[in-house]
């Protein structure tokens, strides 16, 4: 009697354990694929058995989340709609400063000195505009609302064109620019958008020339690997310090900080950047080989190909 007993006290005990460990997965496990999906989309989870006030916690801070998603998206849409408008607005006087500013420089009955103030005015004219259209193309970038037209792309061409272009806008020859590739690759392909890589490659040319006023060489490279390409470009100018090697590396754009603390300006090398990861690739910076600024941009070259290599040198036309 007395086994008896104890077995069936022993089996209603584990049926009575089989019973509630099963209602309590039937709770827990709603909540726990709730709580998993709650950062990425909206999470309903019905308020029902032991975890009841948990779901409803839960369903209250998705409901919160949404609430602020919606706000954040709001602002972030009427903050790049306001960059859009002024970039558009601002398109007209600006032309037309730079439309006068460029006859009275070539107006040969005013002094010499009126001609070279009107010169100032039209570069500067100039730097404002290019200044606006980078604000307008990072914001498009950062809130994806630059289309990305991709197609297969002979990485070689296009920086032997962006070289090109380059240096016929020096005249005085005082940035000539090589162009190399390892092992005499003659055609190295990807999946990119064309006019966006090669903003990206202006963009660098363009801040070596910035920053050496008095001049200097610039080198790009470009490596292929199976599934990467790499683009390296240096200058034996000035360089950067480590400072503001350290600054650029780990201070946020003003574009992406919260609004408090240090942020820093300067939208070329933010650009370069925003396209490289439309590209599935990413950007390092540092010190080139001969002592100046080094940028290197990795791509990702997707079903790219790559096959018989070559070395290409340009200098400025005559």
């Amino acid at each position: 009697l007395l086994l008896s007993f104890l077995g069936m006290n022993g089996t209603l005990i584990f049926l009575l354990y089989m019973i509630l460990a099963t209602r309590i997965l039937r709770s827990v496990k709603p909540v726990v694929e709730g709580m998993k999906a709650l950062p990425a989309e909206a999470v309903y989870i019905r308020e029902r058995g032991f975890l009841a006030e948990v779901a409803a916690a839960v369903n209250r801070v998705s409901e919160k989340l949404r609430v602020q998603e919606r706000a954040l998206r709001k602002k972030e849409n009427a903050r790049a709609g306001w960059i859009s408008g002024v970039s558009h607005d601002i398109r007209t006087p600006l032309s037309m400063v730079m439309g006068y500013a460029a006859e009275l420089e070539e107006d040969i009955a005013l002094p010499e000195e009126a001609r070279k103030k009107a010169r100032v005015i039209r570069l500067q004219s100039q730097k404002m505009k290019n200044l606006v259209g980078d604000l307008n193309l990072a914001s498009k970038l950062e809130y994806q609302m630059q289309p990305v037209k991709k197609e297969s792309l002979n990485l070689t061409a296009l920086l032997r064109q962006a070289a090109a272009d380059f240096m016929n806008l020096d005249p005085e020859g005082r940035y000539p620019v090589s162009f190399q590739c390892d092992e005499n690759t003659k055609k190295c392909t990807l999946q990119g958008d064309r006019g966006l890589l090669l903003r990206a490659v202006y963009n660098v040319l363009n801040n070596s020339q910035l920053h050496n006023p008095q001049g200097c060489s610039i080198s790009i490279q470009l490596q292929a690997e199976a599934q990467t390409a790499y683009i390296r470009i240096e200058d034996d100018g000035v360089g950067i310090s480590e400072e503001q090697l350290k600054s650029l590396t780990d201070t946020p754009h003003y574009l992406m900080g919260s609004g408090s603390g240090l942020q820093r300006h300067g939208l070329g090398l933010l650009i370069v950047r925003q396209i490289a990861a439309v590209h599935g690739g990413q950007v390092r910076i540092g010190h080139g080989s001969s002592g100046g600024f080094l940028v290197e941009i990795i791509l990702d070259r997707g079903e790219g190909t790559c096959v018989v290599k070559a070395v290409f040198m340009y200098y400025p036309a005559d």
